[in-house]
């Protein structure tokens, strides 16, 4: 998978860090914000090997539009996208019945140590969407 869609979850600081990180590799990520798709932004997706998306995962109009970037960068390439999201509430993804699109989950916390290394690993697979091993393990209690 040549590009990433990395999704935060409501966690402007964790944005933040992914974006100084990626800029700091001299990966400057195509950004957006809330409202993206609705007012038609995903649709000129940029040349960027990731693009930064700002969502919350539990409000429904955030979901779609992250189902519209996400369809948006899958029409537009030949190659795969992998989906990164980084979030406090992993539990959240399978509420909302995004958990199958998923290849790779980080916490907040996680950031700093392990993202250029998270989706380097998702640029090595070769097939879309299978559910990675940064899923969290354990219980909601262990984590």
């Amino acid at each position: 998978m040549e590009r990433v869609l990395l999704v935060v979850d409501d966690n402007v600081n964790a944005r933040i860090v992914c974006q100084v990180l990626l800029d700091s590799r001299g990966e400057p990520p195509t950004l957006y914000t809330r409202g993206a798709v609705a007012n038609g932004s995903a649709l000129g997706v940029g040349r960027s090997s990731v693009v930064l998306m700002d969502a919350r995962l539990w409000q429904k109009g955030d979901i779609q539009e992250l189902q519209g970037t996400l369809a948006s960068l899958r029409n537009s390439e030949s190659e795969p996208v992998g989906l990164l999201v980084v979030t406090d509430k992993p539990e959240r993804l399978r509420e909302v019945g995004l958990d199958h699109l998923v290849n790779g989950v980080l916490r907040p916390n996680e950031v700093g140590g392990r993202l250029l290394a998270e989706i380097d690993a998702l640029r090595t697979v070769s097939i879309p969407f299978s559910h990675g091993s940064t899923m969290p393990q354990g219980t909601p209690e262990e984590r």
